[in-house]
């Protein structure tokens, strides 16, 4: 588990063994639970706090770093993947707006924070990927039925 904090805003983040991240509000008789982030697949193991810019960012076991935009009130998460292994721990540089992530291969993963993302979508069970309606691989009945050769995993 790992845990960080928003003194300003009175904000409590705890990273779970599940992958999911409890928001809690603080206050002088006790916490309040706000609301829950979820976005990793396994245990969290690296939290850091961007207090400018109220984001947060998480990693873990599934190898990859969620930036959640906290301070936009608006639920977004952007997703950023290539580390190959476990996340270790998580560096953020406010000036340069980067962010370190250290793998436990040792691995280092720069990561420029200002580039512009597209938000993670939301993983659904289908058949046919939601964002070309092309249908997987795997979707042959799809594929016949569409005459269209699903390439997308």
């Amino acid at each position: 588990m790992k845990v960080e904090f928003d003194m300003e805003a009175k904000f409590a983040f705890i990273g779970d063994y599940s992958g999911v991240v409890h928001v809690l509000t603080l206050k002088p008789d006790g916490l309040t639970h706000m609301t829950t982030l979820r976005g990793h697949q396994n245990s969290i193991r690296a939290m850091t706090w961007d207090q400018g810019r109220r984001l947060l960012f998480t990693g873990g076991y599934d190898e990859i770093v969620v930036i959640w935009d906290i301070g936009s009130k608006q639920g977004d998460a952007f997703e950023l993947t290539g580390q190959k292994s476990i996340i270790v721990s998580l560096g953020y540089f406010s000036e340069t707006r980067q962010l370190l992530s250290a793998g436990e291969d040792g691995s280092i993963g720069v990561w420029d924070v200002a580039v512009d993302r597209k938000e993670s979508v939301e993983w659904q069970d289908s058949n046919i990927c939601s964002k070309c309606q092309t249908p997987f691989f795997w979707n042959i009945k799809g594929m016949w039925h569409m005459k269209k050769i699903g390439r997308r995993q």
